[in-house]
């Protein structure tokens, strides 16, 4: 299904996606039914079907939160629903899915969840762009800075973006 994902044939990525769920669930592995619904998501996404991946992603979160899995199983499909939020221009819904993604990783411990934090708070800073709460969003852009040290190059890009265009809105400069 990822495969499929990453080549752009989403309908077959949605099929194996679809078809991997009740291998997961009668395996009683949480973890890989709560990954399945965000590749779905993600799946749905690619294709431009913002309004279908956002109940993939709220599964996920589902499964994730019964299974008791750590913050970041449950950041990643947060951060995705802020993503889809910011297309379908629902804001509010956006901005709340980031708010609790990032209370979901107040101090990312190790490089994957550096990353994931950059990207939520890049996905953040969009949004507040979005309602014009530059002086916010400046501020997270200054935090995607901080997360994104140790993340590798794409954490470094993502606060690169938002810096970028918090200064482009930014009255001052």
């Amino acid at each position: 299904g990822l495969m499929y994902t990453e080549t752009g044939n989403f309908p077959a990525a949605m099929t194996a996606l679809t078809r991997a769920l009740p291998s997961a669930r009668n395996a009683g592995d949480s973890d890989q039914e709560s990954g399945i619904f965000n590749n779905l998501g993600l799946a749905h996404l690619g294709a431009g079907q913002f309004s279908m991946a956002i109940p993939c992603y709220e599964r996920s979160i589902e499964v994730s939160h019964s299974a008791k899995t750590p913050g970041l199983a449950q950041a990643l499909p947060l951060l995705n629903i802020a993503v889809a939020s910011l297309y379908l221009r629902d804001f509010s819904r956006g901005l709340s899915a980031a708010e609790r993604a990032i209370d979901l990783l107040p101090d990312p411990s190790d490089d994957s969840e550096r990353m994931t934090r950059a990207t939520i708070e890049f996905a953040y800073t969009r949004l507040l762009l979005e309602v014009r709460n530059v002086p916010l969003a400046l501020e997270r852009a200054k935090m995607a800075r901080l997360h994104a040290k140790g993340a590798g190059a794409l954490g470094e890009l993502y606060a690169d973006m938002a810096l970028g265009l918090g200064e482009v809105h930014d009255p001052a400069t």
